[in-house]
Order: structure tokens, then C-alpha cells, then sequence
């Protein structure tokens, strides 16, 4: 019986990892690095960050797997880390973080949104405007998630009649 638990358990496990590996995959291009945006911080603009990124890492490596909530306490926590690294002008450090909340949670809203704003600063508008399609198929009635989608469609050259379609649809 034990036996029966345990290989079932590493069958979803593989089945999970597969899962995000495809996921993954199609989120962001492999290899694909994200330039750094240069913030003019001071020096002590910048320690306030590292300061909470070493802080938010140390608290990271303290909590336990087997307590409740671990979950979502360990997103919380990569969600803040993305904030600090996109705060710092490190967006490729930035998406990752947000990424590794979408591991376990991929409709997370307020990660999708925030991996949108680091995407579209770096650059990436398609991979942002994807992002945020993603985020309205899970919450399609989220107003300003529209304006952020359709602000971005407007940077990324749609043309008049677009827009005013995705107003009408919103």
C-alpha cells in the first residue's frame, strides 16, 4: 500500500515538472536575458534594496516545507523579490522571481501583472501583451488589467480600429 502512495506520488510529481517544463517553455524563450535598465540610484537607494532582497532570501531558506501555508508564504515571498530586483532596474532577475510564482500558481494576478510591467520596461512588449492575455482569460472583467492590455497594444502599434474593438470588448 505504501508503496502504491509513493510511486503515484512521483508519478504526479513528474507529470507536474513536465507540465511547467511545457508551460514554461512557451512563457519565455530559453536562453532569452532581459537587459538590466539603468535606475540612477544613489548608493543608498541601492543598499535599501539589497538590504530587503539578502533579508526576503535569508527568511526564504527559513521556512519549513511541512508548515501550512508554505505555498503561498514562498510565493509572497518571490513576489517580493521581483518587485526589489524590477525596483533595482535587474528585469531578467525580476522575471524570474515572478516566474517561480507562476510555477505554482499560473494565474496568480498580481504576478502576471507585475511580470507584465517588467517585460514591457525590457522591452518585450509581445511577451507582456501575452502575459496579460493570460491574466484576462483568468479575470476577464479586471478593468485595469484592459487599460495596461490596451495601452500596450497601442505602444505595440495597433492600429485605431483595434483599439477601439479591445475598448468595446473590455
Amino acid at each position: 500500500m505504501r508503496k502504491n502512495i509513493i510511486a503515484s506520488a512521483v508519478i504526479v510529481l513528474i507529470a507536474f515538472l513536465l507540465g511547467f517544463g511545457y508551460w514554461y517553455g512557451k512563457q519565455k524563450p530559453l536562453g532569452e536575458n532581459l537587459p538590466n535598465k539603468q535606475r540612477n540610484l544613489s548608493s543608498e537607494q541601492q543598499k535599501i534594496y539589497t538590504d530587503k532582497i539578502l533579508k526576503a532570501e535569508d527568511y526564504l531558506k527559513s521556512l519549513n516545507q511541512n508548515q501550512p501555508g508554505f505555498l503561498q508564504e514562498q510565493a509572497n515571498v518571490y513576489l517580493f523579490l521581483g518587485q526589489q530586483y524590477y525596483g533595482l532596474g535587474q528585469m531578467q532577475k525580476s522575471a524570474e522571481m515572478y516566474y517561480l510564482v507562476l510555477n505554482s500558481d499560473p494565474k496568480n494576478e498580481q504576478v502576471l501583472v507585475s511580470l507584465s510591467l517588467t517585460l514591457s520596461e525590457a522591452g518585450d512588449l509581445q511577451g507582456a501583451v501575452k502575459v496579460l492575455e493570460t491574466s484576462l482569460d483568468s479575470k476577464p472583467n479586471n478593468p485595469d488589467i484592459w487599460l495596461r492590455y490596451v495601452e500596450l497594444r497601442k505602444t505595440g502599434g495597433a492600429i485605431k480600429e483595434e483599439i477601439i474593438a479591445l475598448y468595446n470588448k473590455a
